[in-house]
């Protein structure tokens, strides 16, 4: 009689399929696996349309930086133009899951008019989305910014190196010809000294002849 086991009754969790920008990328697919993770989550608060009607933007949508968190990942080190395919695949998904929330909010409602602290409620959502989408986009700007920034300071050690090279270039070249043009004074210097060492010998040769 073979032994009770667990192991033939709990599966091991599959792991949904990856796209290819994942694929040798352990950074974007964790962060593509924790997005999967919070659409279902997002998804399962859809079931009562009462309640989902009420979602905060923050709550109905995927928030990157919640992801981050989740992963206990500092956000300022990711660079979002460097993961364009997850970017564009959280966007597709907050688009599908705002439509969904629309269509679920819109028959939770239909037939009566909101309240007033309901139609606060909406205003402070929309305020809400346009304050979030301002943040993102002022930080992409920042990533933009910081990035030109390094590019220019690239650029600019780049160009002083060069002039750099030029200047030592031009030194060593002067160093050259320096040295060449000592060379020849040294030469036509001791050309000199052996033209006046000969002279004096023909003086002191005719001083000897006169005495």
């Amino acid at each position: 009689m073979s032994r009770f086991s667990l192991e033939n009754f709990v599966k091991e969790p599959i792991e949904p399929p990856l796209p290819e920008w994942t694929k040798g990328k352990p950074l974007q697919k964790k962060l593509y696996l924790e997005t999967l993770d919070m659409i279902k989550k997002i998804e399962a608060k859809f079931v009562n349309p009462k309640q989902a009607s009420n979602l905060k933007p923050t709550q109905r949508t995927i928030v990157f930086a919640q992801i981050t968190e989740n992963l206990n990942i500092d956000r300022s080190n990711i660079r979002k133009d460097r993961m364009s395919e997850l970017m564009d695949f959280i966007e597709k998904e907050n688009a599908r899951l705002n439509k969904a929330w629309n269509n679920i909010s819109t028959k939770a409602n239909q037939g009566r008019n909101l309240s007033k602290p309901e139609l606060e409620l909406k205003k402070s959502e929309l305020e809400a989305v346009i304050k979030d989408i301002e943040n993102r986009q002022l930080h992409d700007y920042f990533d933009k910014a910081v990035e030109s920034k390094i590019l220019e300071s690239q650029q600019e050690l780049a160009a002083k190196h060069r002039n750099l090279e030029s200047v030592y270039k031009e030194a060593i070249k002067l160093a050259a010809n320096r040295d060449a043009q000592v060379k020849t004074y040294v030469r036509e210097l001791s050309d000199a000294m052996e033209t006046i060492q000969h002279l004096k010998s023909k003086i002191t040769e005719l001083e000897r002849r006169n005495v």
